[in-house]
């Protein structure tokens, strides 16, 4: 059978892989984009979000400049985030039918490419396909918790960083955050246009979503991939932006607005040099809704942070 298939697939244009509205990143794509278009009304409910952060030179940039920035998933800490289990169909009818809806190759350099394909396409097609390879989905990661001895350690230079707390306004129950209006390229969907971007929680598990049907096609794969994570990560209690490459700027920015930042956390082990640097960037910069200052300090006995407002 695989012989079959083989010879089947000579003349499948493998660009759609990488390109276009037809292959795996195309269709993912397309996909993202009709999830993170549907419509929400505004609710007056608000809600604090956090993001642990190291003092280094983009986080000074970040604060300066109001913005935030959108990891590529190679970026990213876990490497299981956002992998895509693929099934393809192993009856040769279907792999026919599929492959006569692609357009042929002609061009001589990527026909060596297939056959290269072609010869390793046990792993490509019949295991799984990580998002990373085509790497075009961008993160914007927070949490609803500021005191998590974990994350002050992971994200935060081991307590010597800070946390930022951010308010999110509720839309159909969904939290979103105001953003500067029209950076986001979306010729579809107004919410990007009036400044507000989508939040999305993240859901944890033992098991990995099931596979994707890659000749079949799904609405929803790409997000739900995008959405799972596994058990050992609920601690973080995370909330997730996403968007793809093709909605961004090149240098992978967004710009908030200032007023949404409204709280900033010294982690018990910051510098005195560091406190003076954010102290100093807040009343430059954030002068006119100045964010409030806090202190996480640790809980005497326990193995427990508390965060408590600097007077």
């Amino acid at each position: 059978m695989l012989a079959i298939a083989k010879k089947i697939m000579e003349n499948v244009d493998w660009r759609h892989l990488t390109t276009g509205s037809s292959g795996l990143t195309g269709q993912a794509r397309s996909q993202l984009n009709r999830m993170l278009g549907s419509r929400l009304r505004r609710s007056k409910k608000k809600m604090k979000i956090y993001k642990y952060l190291s003092i280094n030179k983009n986080t000074i940039s970040s604060l300066i400049e109001n913005y935030f920035y959108f990891s590529k998933i190679d970026e990213i800490n876990d490497p299981f985030d956002c992998r895509r289990n693929i099934k393809v169909s192993k009856n040769v009818n279907v792999i026919q039918k599929w492959i006569k809806s692609h357009e042929t190759v002609d061009d001589e350099s990527l026909r060596l490419e297939v056959k290269e394909i072609i010869e390793h396409g046990k792993e490509i097609f019949l295991n799984e396909e990580p998002l990373v390879k085509n790497n075009f989905v961008r993160l914007l990661c927070f949490s609803k918790k500021n005191d998590d001895i974990l994350m002050w350690s992971h994200y935060a230079d081991s307590h010597k960083g800070i946390c930022l707390e951010y308010e999110a306004t509720q839309f159909d129950s969904k939290p979103v955050i105001e953003i500067q209006e029209k950076q986001i390229q979306s010729n579809n969907f107004w919410i990007y246009d009036k400044g507000l971007l989508p939040l999305y929680p993240v859901k944890y598990s033992k098991k990995m979503p099931y596979a994707y049907d890659f000749m079949k096609g799904e609405d929803k794969s790409t997000m739900r991939f995008a959405l799972t994570k596994h058990t050992s990560w609920k601690y973080e209690q995370e909330l997730r932006s996403i968007l793809t490459d093709d909605m961004l700027p090149s240098e992978q920015r967004v710009y908030y607005k200032k007023e949404i930042l409204t709280g900033v956390i010294f982690g018990f082990k910051i510098s005195e040099k560091d406190r003076k640097l954010i102290n100093s960037i807040i009343f430059t910069y954030y002068s006119i809704n100045k964010p409030i200052i806090y202190n996480a300090e640790p809980v005497n006995g326990l193995y427990k942070l508390k965060i408590i407002k600097e007077t």
